[in-house]
């Protein structure tokens, strides 16, 4: 889990003389950034790449990495076994899109950086990808659906700009905003159920079915032909934006949300 570290109030004493519990749960925090991840101290200890990377800190009382070395740290750490391949075209694929720091496993690759791809003709991404610990943006590229689309996105998951007719196949867990706006989707149907801010404005959406049931931050659904918020989410915690629909009532409307947009609809 990361988290900013001064959120986090259980500051790690480092005692060399007490026996260690292997099982126990330590931070390591980036620098300058503040980052931090939660690993079993046996994890850390059995790695002794990472002993040169992992360094305790009298000053912050806890252990700390440089932010530059985050990758390396995330791919040593991770669970999933690396799968042998017989020729290069994966890795040609990834040092075409830019992506250096990655593991390819029996459930696809998993990024350990930002993922960038604009602009380019591609209608469907070219690899399977599993995990993302960052953004995942394909913007712009034509895509017709979300085949190879990664599970998980830690970061900002951005697929706005294309021909998507539906969201199946897509993450199921994102960590930041979930973008999916100007796009031609008729439906929701595997959007994830909870989300941080959730964006399917512009496009051809008649209902919410299907859609996340919380937003803990804004969800903008504006410019659809939405008729009913029957399937509106049930809590927002920011702003919601149901402008430039087709609506003559509201009812379903989350009663939690800070702020409510919702001018240029039948009923005005």
């Amino acid at each position: 889990m990361i988290k900013k570290y001064n959120e986090h109030i259980a500051y790690l004493q480092d005692d060399k003389d007490d026996i260690m519990d292997p099982n126990e749960i330590i931070s390591i925090v980036g620098i300058p950034s503040g980052l931090y991840h939660e690993i079993k101290r046996s994890e850390y200890q059995k790695k002794e790449d990472l002993s040169t990377l992992i360094t305790w800190s009298e000053k912050y009382k806890c252990y700390v990495y440089r932010d530059k070395d985050y990758p390396i740290i995330l791919r040593n750490l991770d669970s999933e076994v690396e799968i042998e391949r017989s020729n290069s075209s994966i890795d040609n694929v990834l040092a075409f899109l830019k992506i250096k720091s990655y593991k390819i496993t029996n459930k696809g690759a998993i990024i350990y950086q930002d993922v960038h791809i604009k602009h380019y003709n591609m209608k469907v991404t070219p690899i399977k990808f599993h995990k993302i610990h960052g953004d995942f943006i394909v913007q712009d590229i034509k895509l017709s659906n979300m085949f190879n689309f990664p599970n998980i996105v830690e970061g900002n998951f951005v697929c706005r700009d294309n021909d998507l007719l539906s969201l199946s196949y897509g993450p199921s867990v994102v960590g930041l905003t979930y973008d999916c706006s100007h796009n031609r989707l008729e439906s929701l149907y595997g959007a994830p159920m909870e989300v941080n801010s959730f964006d399917c404005s512009h496009n051809r959406l008649k209902s919410l079915l299907y859609g996340p049931s919380i937003a803990n931050g804004d969800f903008n659904c504006n410019h659809n032909e939405i008729r009913s918020l029957r399937d509106a989410p049930i809590s927002v915690a920011g702003t919601f934006d149901c402008s430039y629909n087709q609506l003559i009532k509201f009812d379903g409307m989350p009663k939690d949300a800070t702020k409510i947009i919702k001018n240029n609809n039948k009923i005005f």
